[in-house]
């Protein structure tokens, strides 16, 4: 809940894209946190407002808050209590492995051979399902995350080695597969369903897709650029429920142009006013107009050679992302925000339009 200037991070983590090194200033956005009560009573205004309110509890990767927070709990009772301090132990003593992450960092994923991540989870779960019932709600999603997991995270890890012995996995991505098997199941015996970034759809095995797809609300097509643009249809024809949330259509923090002085992100190209309305969901490779660098694209040929879209019942709908690292001020978030969402909005409510089904050849 706190982020500021320190060496060791026992008593709060160094902030990466904003703050002012002071932990106690509670006007910059990298500090502060929702009491109980105050979530409770959000949840309640949300409800009267129609909004669903869809937690994420990001594992096993973007998870270093979680990582630091447990390593200074486990110091606190390790001189005391020894079974207290390793009831949320989430990481390996003798891990060497090497990796970075898309935002730098060393040390953000879980070691998921510890069953102290998983009494973390389910902790989490417990204390979400809580809050959700004060308030007067069922909580049945909770977003699992499943992203970005770097390579090389557990590749010199005694710990995880032990853990594809003993369970017979072969490699990381099984290793991966057993995390989010393992947590679907729990949250499917108490009647919540699961949600996920791609990552957790791709590249499994049939069985492992029959007994998991079917514990998923929803799984966020994300990195669709180029050669990943089939992304949303794999994960389709997979059997887990799609949502289109293209970063090429509806990432709305990427910039608006190529040029210089123009806020916002552009790893993923940029993203103007007309990338959402573009968007087709039933013939998704026509939804991106321009490649990374701005260069049109061959419309004509964009399905080439690609996945096509069997189950489009699993196309359940779209999602626009607002991340906030290179927010500073409310002004920023409308910038950004209008009028992107217009197309958003429009591609929500009309997934189909009429000129989807229209030959290319007639486009101006």
């Amino acid at each position: 809940s706190r982020r500021g200037c320190t060496f060791d991070e026992n008593e709060f983590i160094a902030p990466i894209f904003d703050g002012n090194g002071n932990p106690d200033d509670l006007s910059q956005s990298s500090n502060g946190y929702y009491t109980r009560q105050q979530m409770i009573e959000l949840l309640k205004y949300a409800k009267s407002k129609g909004v669903k309110v869809i937690p994420e509890i990001e594992t096993p990767a973007h998870a270093r808050a979680a990582l630091v927070a447990m390593k200074a709990r486990y110091n606190k009772y390790a001189a005391t209590d020894m079974a207290m301090a390793e009831q949320y132990k989430m990481w390996d003593d003798n891990d060497k492995s090497v990796y970075t992450s898309a935002q730098s960092y060393h040390d953000n994923v879980l070691n998921v051979a510890h069953e102290g991540v998983f009494n973390f989870v389910y902790k989490v779960v417990d204390e979400l399902e809580k809050m959700w019932k004060d308030a007067g709600l069922k909580l049945d999603i909770v977003h699992l995350g499943g992203d970005e997991v770097p390579k090389g995270s557990w590749d010199a890890s005694p710990d995880i080695q032990a853990l594809m012995k003993a369970k017979g996995l072969k490699d990381a991505h099984e290793v991966s597969e057993y995390f989010i098997s393992r947590v679907t199941e729990h949250l499917a015996q108490k009647g919540i369903k699961a949600g996920g970034w791609q990552e957790v759809g791709l590249d499994h095995p049939d069985s492992h897709n029959a007994t998991v797809a079917p514990r998923f609300a929803m799984v966020n097509a994300w990195s669709t650029v180029g050669s990943r643009a089939n992304i949303p249809y794999r994960l389709a024809n997979a059997g887990y429920p799609t949502i289109l949330s293209n970063v090429t259509n509806f990432y709305v923090d990427m910039a608006y142009t190529w040029h210089q002085y123009d806020k916002g992100l552009h790893w993923g190209g940029y993203c103007d006013e007309y990338a959402s309305w573009f968007a087709q969901p039933y013939d998704v490779y026509r939804s991106e107009r321009y490649d990374y660098n701005g260069v049109a694209l061959d419309v004509l040929k964009s399905a080439e050679g690609k996945t096509p879209l069997q189950k489009p019942e699993n196309i359940i709908g779209v999602q626009g992302q607002l991340w906030s690292e290179t927010i500073r001020d409310f002004d920023q978030v409308q910038y950004y925000m209008l009028p992107k969402i217009f197309g958003l909005a429009l591609r929500g409510w009309d997934a189909k339009p009429e000129w989807d089904d229209a030959k290319p050849e007639t486009y101006i």
